[in-house]
């Protein structure tokens, strides 16, 4: 069961790397100031050299080694409008991602859980823990690339809506808790 750990707190400009120090993806994102994210590319290092893949954040997909997949036929929302169950779907390897307790787990339909990603946490009294993503399978596969795809967008997509909810509290005079 391989974990990497992410060695920034910004996800999406950071090294994932195994616990002895061995990188195995650098995610690097473009975008500016005005229009905000563009693109995120993950590229592999050493053994997972060969592992090409990106976010298209404005025009919504996901790109594994030259195959692009439109978010709108690969992930759905289930569970209802405020639910954090989202599910998705390449070819027909089909996970569920679920979020709670500062982590996200990945299960496939018969109920397994196959990854987890756990978010930054920031602390006061203590040192901050970093993410971290475990893959129950062959990390060096194209469905552990989906997966570690899902995983950042979906991470990225709870922080903004956190930071959204921030600002909207702030805007308005009042205080918002943040899980």
């Amino acid at each position: 069961m391989p974990t990497l750990l992410i060695t920034a707190k910004d996800i999406l400009n950071s090294t994932f790397a195994f616990e002895d120090g061995t990188i195995a993806f650098v995610t690097t994102t473009h975008g500016t100031f005005w229009k905000g994210r563009d693109t995120t590319s993950v590229q592999g290092q050493n053994y997972f050299a060969q592992t090409r893949a990106a976010i298209d954040w404005r025009d919504k997909y996901l790109d594994i080694n030259g195959q692009v997949l439109p978010h709108d036929r690969i992930k759905h929302n289930n569970g209802g409008l405020l639910s954090s169950k989202r599910t998705w779907t390449w070819g027909g390897f089909i996970v569920e991602l679920h979020y709670s307790h500062h982590e996200w787990t990945a299960q496939v339909p018969s109920g397994s859980t196959i990854g987890r990603f756990r978010s930054y946490r920031d602390h006061i009294f203590h040192s901050d823990e970093k993410a971290s993503v475990t893959l129950d399978f062959d990390i060096a596969s194209p469905e552990a690339t989906f997966l570690l795809l899902a995983f950042i967008y979906s991470e990225t997509k709870r922080i903004d809506d956190e930071q959204a909810a921030i600002n909207a509290g702030a805007a308005s005079g009042g205080a918002v808790a943040v899980s």
